[in-house]
C-alpha cells in the first residue's frame, strides 16, 4: 500500500470553520484543542482522533530537541527530552521544578533544601544546598539537581529516581549516601552521628569521573534533640526552705535545645523529653537536713516531681539522681530547681585528681525518646 505525506503549516489569519485547505496539510485549533487534517474539500478540515499511538521502541535518539518524546529501550518506558539535557522517564522519575535565589550556580548532582518560596511572577520554590551540620533541620531536605541550575534561573531537582552524568569516583556501587555535614551540597558514603544530622539521600549506580549515577530517594527522617549542661563551680542556698533555680556555666554537644539566663534550659521544637538531673550534694556539719530538688516548667512547679534526700554525714559527698518525662511546646522553658532545711547543704563540685577527672556539682541530661 502506497504511504502519503502528512504535512503542516502555519496560516495566522485563517478561519478554521471556513478554510479548505490542501490534503494532508494539518493544525492545531487552539479554541477547541482540535488537530485537524485537511482532505481538500471539507470546510475546516477533520478532527483527528487515535486510538492509541505506537512508538518505535528500538529508536535511538540522536540529540532531539526539547519537547521530542521517544521510546527508551534501556529503561522501557518513554523519555521525554527537557530543555539543557535533562530527560524525564514517564512514570520512573519524580521532579520538583525549583528556582535558584542563593547567589551562585547549583551544579548537578547537588544535594539541595527547601529554601523559600519565590512568587515574582510564577510562584516557584526555591532551593539551596543542603548541609548536615545540625543547622537546618532534617525536614528542609529536597533532593539531588539533576541539572546545573544557574543563579536566579528555574532548573530541576530529582526527588525519586536517578541523576547521570556526576563524578561517583569516591565511593562504590551500592554504597548508601549521606547529606555531607562539613560542605553544603556534599554528598558522603560515611554515616553523620550526632551533633550532625544523619539524612539518607541516594544509591550509588555507577561508579564514574563524568557518568556517575547515583539513585535519589531522600529519607525524611524528624530530628530528635538532646543536650548536656553542668556546672563546675559550687552551689549554695542563701536562706533555708528556700526554692533556688539550679544554674550551669557549661554545656556539652545539644541541638534545639539551649540556656537562657544560666539557669533556663529552653526548647526550639516541641515533643516529649527525657531529663536527668545528676547532683553532688555535701553536708558541712553532722546535723540531720533534707534536700529537695524538682522541675519547673515555664515559672510553674510540675506537680509530683519533688525528690528528697536527707543528709547527717559530715563532710560526706552524696549523689543524686532523678529522671521525669515532660511535654514541651517550642519555647517552653524548664528549670531545675533545690531547696534544703539547713544551708550547710551544697551542691558540690569536686577538682581532678592524679587518676580521675573532675566532676561538677550538677549535671543535667536531655535526650528526646519521641516527637
Amino acid at each position: 500500500m502506497p504511504s502519503e505525506k502528512i504535512w503542516s503549516s502555519y496560516k495566522p489569519t485563517a478561519e478554521f470553520e471556513t478554510v479548505v485547505g490542501e490534503e494532508h496539510e494539518m493544525y492545531y485549533e487552539p479554541d477547541s484543542g482540535d488537530l485537524r487534517i485537511h482532505d481538500g474539500s471539507t470546510p475546516g478540515g477533520k478532527t483527528l482522533t487515535f486510538d492509541q499511538i505506537a512508538f518505535n521502541i528500538t529508536h535511538v535518539p540522536d540529540n532531539p530537541p526539547a519537547g521530542t518524546l521517544c521510546y527508551s529501550e534501556p529503561d522501557e518506558t518513554l523519555d521525554l527530552f527537557l530543555e539543557n539535557g535533562v530527560v524525564l522517564q514517564v512514570g520512573q522519575e519524580m521532579y520538583g521544578y525549583v528556582r535558584n535565589n542563593t547567589g551562585n550556580t547549583i551544579p548537578n548532582g547537588t544535594a539541595v533544601r527547601f529554601s523559600g518560596a519565590e512568587q515574582n511572577g510564577d510562584a516557584r520554590l526555591e532551593v539551596s544546598p543542603m548541609i548536615a551540620d545540625g543547622s537546618v533541620p532534617t525536614l528542609y531536605v529536597f533532593g539531588i539537581a539533576t541539572e546545573n541550575i544557574d543563579d536566579g534561573e528555574d532548573g530541576k531537582v530529582t526527588v525519586w529516581s536517578k541523576v547521570r552524568d556526576i563524578n561517583t569516583n569516591a565511593f562504590e556501587v551500592g554504597d548508601i549516601l549521606y547529606v555531607d555535614p562539613d560542605t553544603a551540597g556534599a554528598l558522603t558514603n560515611v554515616k553523620p552521628t550526632a551533633p550532625d544530622n544523619v539524612i539518607p539521600i541516594a544509591a550509588v549506580l555507577a561508579k564514574s569521573e563524568t557518568a556517575g549515577e547515583v539513585f535519589v530517594r531522600p529519607s525524611f527522617e524528624q530530628q530528635k534533640n538532646y543536650a548536656e549542661f553542668f556546672d563546675t563551680d559550687d552551689q549554695t542556698a542563701a536562706s533555708p526552705n528556700t526554692a533556688y533555680s539550679i544554674t550551669y556555666d557549661s554545656a556539652g554537644a545539644s541541638q534545639a535545645i539551649s540556656l537562657v539566663s544560666n539557669s533556663r534550659i529552653t526548647f526550639a521544637e516541641s515533643g516529649l523529653y527525657n531529663i536527668t538531673v545528676n547532683a553532688q550534694v555535701l553536708s558541712t556539719n553532722a546535723s540531720a537536713k533534707d534536700v529537695r530538688f524538682w522541675f519547673r516548667q515555664n515559672g510553674v512547679n510540675v506537680d509530683n516531681t519533688t525528690r528528697l534526700q536527707t543528709l547527717t554525714g559530715n563532710a560526706e559527698y552524696r549523689p543524686f539522681s532523678m529522671t521525669h518525662k515532660l511535654s514541651v511546646a517550642a519555647d517552653d522553658y524548664v528549670e531545675i530547681m533545690w531547696a534544703t532545711t539547713d544551708t550547710s547543704a551544697r551542691l558540690k563540685a569536686a577538682p581532678a585528681t592524679a587518676y580521675a577527672p573532675a566532676s561538677p556539682s550538677v549535671q543535667v541530661i536531655i535526650t528526646q525518646p519521641a516527637l
